[in-house]
């Protein structure tokens, strides 16, 4: 029984239509826990089956006051890991592309708050760990970032964190940071016209 190009074509669209509404219900839910967890309002737009446009959260309490992305896109590379000598491998490495991000700062308020006496913790060298091996399997870059202060403004236009893991003979954790140009405006809030 040979499958004609109509059924498979058929096939393909009620699945890209299936993943699609499972895609949309996971990021509403994700919008929802947030608001929830973090106390704040979150919209957004979704601009494909990687990206997501136009994400803005605002905070009712806090030092920050709102933070808006443009636009964010994943995609999946392979990084080339080396393994000792003369080996390489090659690991998964999801890739998140960060355009026009912008955190706006609230005043700070001149109350006098009590301070909490908190109990010392452990050094947690076993979640470091957890966080460290997740953390070499994502790459992230920001463009264009913006934070916004009552009363001075800075501006990083490149900014990119890659974590990887060396497995040698001594093994470490590589973090790699890249920042281009820091823009530092003092004063009274930058009008664009």
């Amino acid at each position: 029984m040979a499958a004609s190009p109509v059924k498979f074509l058929f096939g393909f669209l009620m699945v890209s239509i299936t993943l699609w509404m499972v895609f949309m219900f996971a990021s509403r839910l994700v919008a929802w826990i947030l608001s929830r967890i973090l106390g704040a309002s979150v919209g957004f737009r979704v601009g494909g089956w990687k990206c997501v446009r136009d994400v803005v959260v605002k905070f009712k309490k806090g030092a920050i006051e709102s933070v808006s992305v443009g636009e964010i896109k994943v995609s999946l590379r392979q990084s080339l890991v080396k393994l000792g000598v003369g080996f390489i491998s090659k690991d998964p490495k999801l890739q998140v592309l960060i355009c026009d991000l912008e955190v706006v700062m609230r005043p700070s308020s001149k109350s006098s708050k009590k301070t909490k006496t908190r109990k010392p913790r452990s050094s947690g060298r076993g979640k470091w760990m957890v966080v460290a091996n997740t953390a070499r399997f994502l790459s992230v870059s920001v463009t264009d970032m913006v934070v916004k202060m009552p009363k001075s403004t800075i501006e990083v236009k490149e900014l990119t964190v890659d974590i990887s893991k060396d497995v040698g003979s001594k093994p470490g954790l590589l973090v790699t940071l890249h920042i281009l140009p820091i823009f530092v405006y003092i004063g009274e809030p930058r009008m664009l016209l």
